[in-house]
């Protein structure tokens, strides 16, 4: 994997992106690094990743980098345009190799997602077991104990289109969570962004999303530029009554009721794109 440039905070850092030590999964003990790790002077560009498995390796690379085990990334979306009562996130991508098909049924059972919905800053989270979580998320808990997880820490992303999205480090020693949040909560929310703004553009749709035709993406696209009916159906060599009817199809695939909306939600499932 190549190396590069990345700037952050105003800073050029040149990095190598090297595939891990470890493979994915295995879950090495690793002792938590010093709260005043510095997260930018090891963060490898994630623009030169161009597969899914090269943002992977990053991510478990980062993740080492931190003293975790792993990561997950969890792109939650926005609950009220579910065409399909799913608990599958709309993208999903994890550094294990041994959990099959593991984003089935996520958002039930992770109980870091209801608090993701509205949080900005990241925090940390535990598998002991609470009063408040339900018989999902206990069964889910209790596996992740058995697997050596004891605790880890959630990095949220809003995505005002595309619903929020997170990061979700999973190791043990809760209290030295706590402090490498207090130290690197910025730091850790930039990172977030990149990848999640990354992965949406290069992890597929989970296949409850909604398939939009040729047709169907280019009147999104004209609509996307505020093209009206006529300038749309110009630019297409259409006429106006199939730029509308196009629209109107689209919106009952995403299940909204204006154009305005069918477009927020296709750019922001990352659907299509100017």
């Amino acid at each position: 994997m190549p190396g590069g440039f990345f700037m952050l905070a105003g800073r050029t850092l040149e990095v190598e992106c090297e595939e891990p030590s470890e493979p994915a999964g295995t879950y090495v003990a690793a002792d938590l690094r010093r709260k005043d790790y510095d997260i930018r002077s090891k963060l490898p560009t994630i623009n030169s990743c161009s597969s899914t498995s090269e943002l992977r390796a990053w991510l478990l690379q980062f993740a080492r980098g931190l003293g975790f085990y792993g990561a997950r990334y969890i792109h939650v979306g926005t609950r009220w345009w579910r065409l399909e009562q799913t608990e599958v996130p709309v993208r999903f991508l994890t550094t294990s190799t041994r959990s099959e098909n593991e984003n089935k049924d996520w958002l039930a059972h992770d109980p870091c997602v209801s608090k993701v919905q509205n949080a900005f800053a990241p925090f940390v989270w535990s598998t002991r077991p609470s009063d408040w979580h339900n018989p999902k998320q206990m069964l889910w808990l209790e596996q992740e104990r058995a697997r050596g997880i004891s605790a880890g820490i959630a990095v949220p992303v809003q995505d005002s289109t595309g619903g929020p999205a997170y990061l979700s480090f999973f190791g043990n020693n809760e209290p030295a969570l706590a402090e490498l949040v207090e130290a690197q909560a910025p730091e850790l929310a930039f990172v977030a962004a990149q990848f999640h703004a990354i992965a949406k553009s290069m992890l597929e749709p989970a296949d409850w999303t909604p398939t939009l035709d040729k047709r169907d993406i280019e009147v999104l696209k004209w609509a996307g530029l505020g093209k009206t009916y006529s300038e749309s159906a110009a630019e297409m060599g259409v006429s106006a009554r199939t730029v509308e009817h196009h629209l109107r199809k689209v919106s009952d695939k995403l299940g909204v009721k204006s154009k305005v909306r069918a477009v927020v939600i296709a750019f922001g499932l990352g659907l299509t794109e100017l």
